[in-house]
């Protein structure tokens, strides 16, 4: 009974890790894409100031998101290791 709920919970863990990964990948093609766009924008400040605000945002949320992998993949590695 332990060892299924064990099981579980690594399955669970793994789907969050799964969908962290993901959802980090997407935000690093957005940062790619405003930096991209920043660079393009030339000399229009309020275009430059805009994109800013919206690439330090999305710089939170990707720092934000790769601290709760780290303590996910942590509590994943704890129960995949054996107790002796």
């Amino acid at each position: 009974q332990k060892q299924k709920q064990l099981q579980s919970e690594k399955r669970k863990l793994e789907g969050k890790i799964k969908r962290l990964e993901d959802a980090i990948s997407a935000c690093e093609e957005e940062i790619e894409k405003l930096h991209d766009e920043i660079n393009n924008a030339g000399s229009d400040f309020e275009k430059i100031t805009g994109l800013s605000k919206i690439l330090e945002e999305k710089e939170k949320s990707q720092e934000d998101m790769m601290t709760e992998w780290e303590e996910l993949s942590y509590l994943r590695d704890e129960l995949h290791t054996p107790y002796i």
